[in-house]
C-alpha cells in the first residue's frame, strides 16, 4: 500500500524539496501546485511518467538490505547451495569506482532493478560490457549493486537466479591480477554465488542487478 505523503517525516521530505529546487522548481511553481485541482494534475502526471519509465526500463523490486555480509561458511551451504571460494576472507572485496560515495549503508529498503538488455540496446551500447552497463545505469538513475546488497537480494528473491544469471558489478575482488564480480546462478536443483571476470563481454541472456540512486 502506498504511503500518503503527509506521513513522510521531514528528514525524508527535505531531499525531495532539494531535488525539485535543483531541477529548477520555483516558489511560483509551488504556489501553482497549491491551487485547487492542480496538485491532482501533478500527481497524475508523475504517475503516468513513472509508468512510462517502468515500461521502457522495467519494474523495480523493493528489498530490505542489512549491509551485513555473512561469513563464507554461511554463504556456502546455508544462504546458497554453494559459494565460490573468492567470497572467503582470503579475498578483499571493494566498491567499484562508479558507486563509491553513492552507497548508503544504513539498513533499510532499497529499490532493485534486474535489467536485461534487448538486442537493440546492446547494439546501441556497442556491446554488453561491464563499463557499458554501468554507464547505462548511471544515465537512467541507477548504480550497480554491491556485494552485500546482492546477497540480501538473493535471500529475498531466491527463484530469480534459477531463471537466468544475475551479475552484480558494484563490488569486485582481484584474482590473478584481474577484477572479478559476483554472479547469482542457479537451476531447479541448486543456487550459487559465483564469480566472473569484470572485463568479460557478457552473454545476451545475462541480467544485471542495479539499485536506484
Amino acid at each position: 500500500m502506498a504511503t500518503p505523503i503527509r506521513q513522510i517525516t521531514h528528514d525524508k521530505l527535505h531531499p525531495t524539496l532539494v531535488a525539485l529546487s535543483d531541477a529548477g522548481a520555483t516558489i511560483e511553481d509551488a504556489d501553482w501546485i497549491r491551487k485547487p485541482g492542480n496538485a491532482a494534475l501533478l500527481v497524475r502526471f508523475i504517475r503516468d511518467s513513472r509508468a512510462e519509465v517502468e515500461r521502457s526500463i522495467g519494474s523495480t523490486i523493493t528489498i530490505p538490505v542489512s549491509y551485513q555480509l555473512p561469513f563464507h561458511e554461511e554463504l556456502h551451504g546455508t544462504v546458497f547451495d554453494w559459494a565460490s571460494s573468492l567470497f572467503s576472507n582470503t579475498y578483499t572485496w571493494e566498491e567499484h569506482e562508479s558507486v563509491r560515495g553513492l552507497v548508503d549503508r544504513t539498513p533499510g529498503d532499497r529499490d532493485f532493478l534486474v535489467k536485461h538488455f534487448t538486442e537493440e540496446e546492446i547494439r546501441e551500447m556497442d556491446g554488453l560490457t561491464s563499463e557499458h552497463v554501468i554507464a547505462w545505469a548511471d544515465k537512467n538513475g541507477y548504480r550497480a549493486s554491491v556485494l552485500e546488497e546482492t546477497v540480501d537480494f538473493a535471500k529475498a528473491q531466491p527463484d530469480l537466479q534459477r531463471q537466468f544469471p544475475i551479475v552484480a558489478l558494484g563490488s569486485f575482488a582481484v584474482y590473478r591480477a584481474s577484477r572479478v564480480v559476483a554472479i547469482l546462478r542457479g537451476n531447479d536443483a541448486r543456487r550459487g554465488l559465483d564469480d566472473g571476470w569484470f572485463d568479460y563481454r557478457w552473454d545476451a541472456d545475462s541480467h544485471f542487478l542495479l539499485v536506484r540512486k
